[in-house]
């Protein structure tokens, strides 16, 4: 299993944090999800996890999906890029 960080900028309430789980809950290979409102962050579990499918759900949803490295232990969306 895969576990990785996001940073999600314009989660401005709990719906929208409820938004981002579920959407991103619904990808293929994607088991865990949970947003946190005051990091702008998004910590994603699951097996084969694909990038670009949870970009283009983030930017769907009217959030920005920031590319940049939020955390040193946990493999995050730049380190799975690389």
């Amino acid at each position: 299993m895969q576990t990785l960080n996001i940073k999600v900028e314009g989660m401005a309430c709990n719906h929208c944090k409820m938004n981002v789980e579920r959407n991103l809950k619904s990808i293929e290979g994607i088991s865990d999800v949970s947003a946190d409102l005051q990091t702008n962050t998004v910590q994603i579990a699951g097996d084969e996890i694909d990038l670009d499918l949870i970009k283009a759900a983030v930017e769907n949803l009217g959030y920005v999906y920031v590319e940049k490295r939020v955390a040193h232990n946990v493999a995050t969306a730049f380190d799975c890029a690389n």
